[in-house]
């Protein structure tokens, strides 16, 4: 009973300085960014910029990337999120009675990498793409230095990590605020332009979109991909629903604006 007891403690405290390192590291961890798929010839880009070896700090975590911002402020580095719990995806393929799993796991990376490569090749523009790279680079790229939320430093090889850079941009309603009158209603009508382009599980504008140098840009790009029909007026409505909420609000002149940018 004293042993069963004992082992039970030991599993709690294991379980509880777990959970408490991972609230500390926002459940960041360079395992996930791995390399965990073989390269593939429709996951070939065109070499990167030159990229300054600057220090990146943590910014923030998503669904499908871990964010680290540049030194200079003008730049993130995203570094591909290829599984959330359990092993490694390699540790997994050596097991028995993986298959499932692995399967799962590659089946979502080929979405996020095929997003990522309908932003880098159609989209820059509009999502702030500066380079991605997915198989091995074929161009010797630096390491970089980056630190974790609690101010660990990492060591990152972009030539075996596939990485997205993009340029930083501001947070979209709160740069809106700062805008003239003018510069708002070009704002809109450059959003609705955007929101035309592509599609996307995921459109909330004050999470997955920003302001790059006062153009909006998506942020979020893991699930972009192209639209198989323009988007129509429905569309647009609900799409620009949070907008149209926050222009009633501080600047309702400004609902023709959007209105007519819709159609």
């Amino acid at each position: 009973m004293k042993r069963t007891r004992k082992w039970f403690i030991i599993a709690l405290f294991i379980l509880v300085l777990s959970k408490g390192i991972r609230t500390q590291t926002d459940g960041v961890s360079f395992a996930k960014t791995v390399r965990c798929m073989e390269a593939r010839e429709e996951w070939e880009t065109a070499s990167p910029v030159a990229i300054d070896p600057m220090r990146y700090t943590y910014l923030g975590s998503g669904v499908q990337f871990y964010a680290f911002l540049s030194e200079d402020g003008t730049t993130v580095l995203k570094l591909f999120k290829h599984y959330h719990i359990g092993p490694p995806t390699p540790l997994l393929k050596k097991l028995p009675f993986t298959a499932s799993v692995v399967e799962a796991r590659e089946k979502r990376m080929e979405s996020i990498f095929k997003s990522a490569l309908f932003s880098a090749s159609h989209c820059r523009k509009e999502t702030g793409v500066v380079a991605l790279q997915i198989n091995p680079s074929k161009k010797l790229l630096p390491i970089l230095e980056v630190k974790d939320k609690i101010g660990v430093r990492h060591h990152v090889d972009l030539n075996r990590t596939p990485f997205v850079l993009q340029r930083h941009a501001d947070p979209f309603f709160e740069t809106l605020e700062t805008l003239s009158p003018s510069e708002i209603a070009k704002a809109i009508s450059q959003l609705v332009e955007t929101l035309k382009t592509f599609d996307s599980s995921d459109h909330l504008l004050s999470t997955n979109y920003g302001f790059c140098e006062k153009v909006p840009c998506a942020i979020d790009i893991g699930s972009l991909k192209k639209r198989v029909h323009p988007a129509t007026k429905r569309d647009l409505y609900f799409l620009t629903l949070q907008l149209r909420q926050w222009l009633e609000q501080r600047y309702p002149q400004q609902i023709p604006t959007l209105d007519e940018a819709i159609g």
